[in-house]
Protein backbone atom coordinates (compact mmCIF):
# COMPACT_ATOMS: atom_id res chain seq x y z
CA UNK A 1 0.00 0.00 0.00
CA UNK A 2 2.53 2.88 -0.93
CA UNK A 3 -0.50 5.10 -2.32
CA UNK A 4 -1.18 5.13 0.96
CA UNK A 5 1.78 6.55 2.48
CA UNK A 6 2.02 8.84 -0.56
CA UNK A 7 -1.44 10.06 0.44
CA UNK A 8 -1.20 10.79 3.55
CA UNK A 9 2.41 12.71 2.98
CA UNK A 10 0.49 14.43 0.56
CA UNK A 11 -2.29 15.83 2.92
CA UNK A 12 0.11 16.33 5.20
CA UNK A 13 1.84 18.59 3.03
CA UNK A 14 -0.85 20.37 1.57
CA UNK A 15 -2.24 21.14 5.61
CA UNK A 16 1.30 22.05 6.70
CA UNK A 17 1.75 24.72 3.33
CA UNK A 18 -1.07 25.57 4.58
CA UNK A 19 -0.97 26.62 7.83
CA UNK A 20 2.47 28.60 7.28
CA UNK A 21 0.93 30.70 4.43
CA UNK A 22 -1.72 31.75 6.81
CA UNK A 23 1.01 32.49 9.73
CA UNK A 24 2.94 34.47 7.39
CA UNK A 25 -0.17 36.58 6.10
CA UNK A 26 -0.70 36.85 9.69
CA UNK A 27 2.53 38.59 10.51
CA UNK A 28 2.43 40.22 6.99
CA UNK A 29 -1.25 41.81 8.24
CA UNK A 30 0.51 42.77 11.30
CA UNK A 31 3.22 44.60 10.14
CA UNK A 32 0.96 46.51 7.54
CA UNK A 33 -2.19 47.15 9.30
CA UNK A 34 -0.59 48.04 13.18
CA UNK A 35 3.00 49.58 12.18
CA UNK A 36 3.35 50.20 16.08
CA UNK A 37 2.79 46.87 17.30
CA UNK A 38 5.18 45.46 14.70
CA UNK A 39 8.12 47.89 16.07
CA UNK A 40 7.50 46.74 19.38
CA UNK A 41 7.85 43.02 18.30
CA UNK A 42 11.08 44.01 17.26
CA UNK A 43 10.21 44.97 13.54
CA UNK A 44 11.91 41.39 12.05
CA UNK A 45 12.54 41.23 8.63
CA UNK A 46 9.05 40.41 7.06
CA UNK A 47 9.86 37.35 4.64
CA UNK A 48 11.33 35.67 7.46
CA UNK A 49 9.02 36.96 10.44
CA UNK A 50 7.46 33.48 10.81
CA UNK A 51 10.32 31.50 11.14
CA UNK A 52 12.64 33.50 13.11
CA UNK A 53 10.14 35.61 15.24
CA UNK A 54 9.69 34.63 18.60
CA UNK A 55 6.90 36.11 20.46
CA UNK A 56 7.19 36.33 24.13
CA UNK A 57 4.22 36.78 27.03
CA UNK A 58 4.20 40.49 26.36
CA UNK A 59 4.33 40.17 22.88
CA UNK A 60 1.48 37.47 22.89
CA UNK A 61 -0.57 39.91 24.42
CA UNK A 62 0.10 42.84 22.55
CA UNK A 63 -0.58 40.97 19.37
CA UNK A 64 -4.04 39.74 20.92
CA UNK A 65 -4.96 43.83 22.36
CA UNK A 66 -5.45 44.53 18.21
CA UNK A 67 -8.53 45.78 17.79
CA UNK A 68 -8.00 46.33 13.89
CA UNK A 69 -10.42 43.41 12.17
CA UNK A 70 -8.50 42.54 9.24
CA UNK A 71 -5.93 41.64 12.14
CA UNK A 72 -8.19 39.52 13.72
CA UNK A 73 -9.49 38.01 10.85
CA UNK A 74 -5.83 36.68 10.04
CA UNK A 75 -4.85 35.74 13.04
CA UNK A 76 -8.11 33.62 13.41
CA UNK A 77 -7.45 32.00 10.21
CA UNK A 78 -4.34 31.37 11.28
CA UNK A 79 -5.13 29.75 14.52
CA UNK A 80 -7.59 27.71 12.64
CA UNK A 81 -5.28 26.02 10.14
CA UNK A 82 -2.77 25.24 12.72
CA UNK A 83 -5.51 23.54 14.37
CA UNK A 84 -6.40 21.77 11.81
CA UNK A 85 -2.82 20.45 10.93
CA UNK A 86 -2.17 19.08 14.89
CA UNK A 87 -5.32 17.32 14.63
CA UNK A 88 -4.20 16.27 11.32
CA UNK A 89 -0.87 14.82 12.61
CA UNK A 90 -3.07 13.24 15.70
CA UNK A 91 -5.28 11.99 13.94
CA UNK A 92 -2.57 9.87 11.91
CA UNK A 93 -0.54 8.80 14.74
CA UNK A 94 -3.19 7.08 16.71
CA UNK A 95 -4.40 5.42 13.70
CA UNK A 96 -0.95 3.94 12.43
CA UNK A 97 -0.04 3.21 16.51
CA UNK A 98 -3.02 1.06 16.41
CA UNK A 99 -2.91 -0.16 13.22
CA UNK A 100 0.68 -1.48 14.44
CA UNK A 101 -0.74 -2.64 17.25
CA UNK A 102 -3.33 -5.06 15.71
CA UNK A 103 -1.15 -6.05 12.82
Amino acid sequence: MPWLGMLLSGVWLVLMLRACRAEYRYYACVASETPDVWQQLGSPRLRWAPFLLWVSPSGKRRLSAIDNAQVRQCAAAYRRTGRQFLCYVVVVLLMATAYFHWA
